[in-house]
């Protein structure tokens, strides 16, 4: 078995350690309450895994509008849906990829994300949510977030670090990695607005155990 006793003693603490300093980012509200985030199409789950049997989490950060909702609501969006999909066995132990779409990254959105937002998003990719990251895959980054990756970057533990890609503008190296039949079509892939629904449905299915999830974080928060 590779059951470390250690190790997950580890892991348990910095989750709770992340949600006593970051939980008004993991709580902004439930399935239902996000439509305005689910709206807009631009976090999600894709239904299909990959070659590895790994979950692909899809993220289009540079078409989220500040002022459309708040980093909060993001932040808590994206939390829910890796929180359903880390009850799934399989994903445990193949675990998940990310894809983030900076297309259309501008100052709206260096001026929403702060220290204390970033700090967030370096815990939780660090071992602060448990879960094995295997890869963050960021394409049509604009040279203003690579300014912001490089504070973001600080707060990255060396696993996650060294397990992020950068494909500029190249969507054909992206495809390389991630098979075209998970990726939407302004990324080079064949996936439909179905698809992305699809995770989002089921999340809004399983509501009941996500707001009871969020009333234990709140419970060990205060701990």
């Amino acid at each position: 078995t590779n059951w470390n006793v250690v190790d997950a003693k580890e892991m348990f603490l910095t989750s709770v350690q992340q949600t006593k300093d970051f939980l008004p980012f993991m709580t902004a509200g439930s399935p239902f309450q996000l439509d305005k985030v689910w709206s807009k199409k631009i976090v999600w789950v894709s239904p299909k895994r990959d070659q590895w049997g790994r979950r692909v989490l899809i993220l289009r950060l540079g078409q989220w509008n500040p002022s459309d909702f708040s980093v909060q609501h993001l932040y808590t969006a994206t939390f829910s849906l890796l929180q359903m999909i880390s009850l799934e066995a399989v994903t445990q132990v193949a675990g998940t990829v990310f894809v983030a779409d900076m297309q259309g990254f501008g100052f709206k959105h260096l001026k929403a994300l702060g220290v204390e937002e970033l700090r967030c998003l370096g815990s939780f990719l660090s071992g602060g949510f448990p879960m094995w990251f295997r890869k963050l895959h960021i394409v049509n980054n604009p040279r203003l977030f690579n300014m912001l990756y490089s504070i973001l970057k600080g707060f990255l533990g060396p696993r996650i670090k060294d397990n992020v890609q950068f494909h500029g503008y190249q969507l054909p190296t992206l495809l390389e990695a991630v098979p075209a039949d998970i990726l939407p079509k302004d990324l080079g892939g064949q996936s439909n607005d179905a698809d992305i629904d699809l995770s989002v449905e089921a999340l809004k299915k399983n509501e009941d155990r996500v707001l009871a999830i969020m009333e234990q974080l709140k419970y060990l928060s205060q701990q």
